[in-house]
């Protein structure tokens, strides 16, 4: 089978974006995710894994979602509720990063491969090359200048930058990037009740105690860390 130039170059960029898309994840960790909106979850599914750890890849139709990552059983014991204050003005100041990452999105994945593939006229593309590095250059900017209100460090802002500049699909996931790192201290359950609404927060405890009945089952645990999964599932 004989491929253009043109369907190389979005094969290769989608494949980078793909690529960096995946994460490997442990069996008791799960996302909560959130848009412009409406806060949801995601379990992770087990359908595939890799040296004892589940493939995991977010939805790639939705840059702009921040993921924060947790895990049970939880080790948090604290409820103190500016946790969920600071969270929501975390969320607040993401928001710009969100937009540029649906920018970036239409930009890198449709914009510049469709003008390469046209060939309508070579302004076109290098005008959507020249906004892909612009933003990324200015989300930069932002993050230097945030860097303690958004909990980064220096250095994985000169890395990230490096890497995106040699690579623009890779800064699709920025976002997500610097919110799985981001650590909510308050117990998720009591977190999951407060930002879902009733019907998410049904199903999210329906589908917990689902996996954690199948993990009981079917996964090895000490005695200590057994006790601690059943008393989550009784709260359940």
């Amino acid at each position: 089978m004989y491929f253009t130039y043109e369907a190389y170059l979005w094969i290769g960029i989608l494949s980078f974006y793909i690529y960096d898309s995946l994460k490997l994840v442990n069996h008791n960790e799960f996302f909560i995710k959130k848009g412009f909106r409406e806060i949801d979850f995601t379990f992770p599914s087990d359908f595939f894994t890799f040296k004892n750890k589940i493939v995991f890849i977010h939805n790639l139709l939705l840059p702009h979602q921040s993921f924060y990552k947790f895990s049970y059983p939880d080790k948090t014991k604290n409820k103190n509720i500016n946790q969920i204050n600071n969270f929501n003005s975390y969320e607040k100041k993401l928001f710009f990063l969100k937009i540029t990452s649906i920018i970036k999105f239409l930009l890198i994945i449709f914009i510049f491969p469709l003008g390469v593939y046209l060939s309508i006229n070579d302004e076109l593309i290098l005008t959507s090359l020249a906004l892909i590095y612009l933003l990324i250059l200015i989300e930069f900017i932002f993050m230097f200048i945030n860097y303690k209100r958004i909990k980064l460090s220096k250095k994985f802002i000169i890395y990230k930058l490096f890497n995106n500049l040699l690579c623009p699909p890779l800064s699709i996931n920025l976002l997500k990037d610097i919110s799985k790192d981001y650590q909510i201290k308050y117990p998720f359950l009591y977190f999951a009740k407060n930002k879902l609404n009733q019907y998410k927060y049904e199903k999210f405890s329906k589908l917990l105690k689902i996996r954690l009945q199948g993990q009981l089952e079917n996964f090895i645990f000490e005695d200590s860390l057994r006790i601690k999964i059943k008393n989550l599932e009784s709260k359940l």
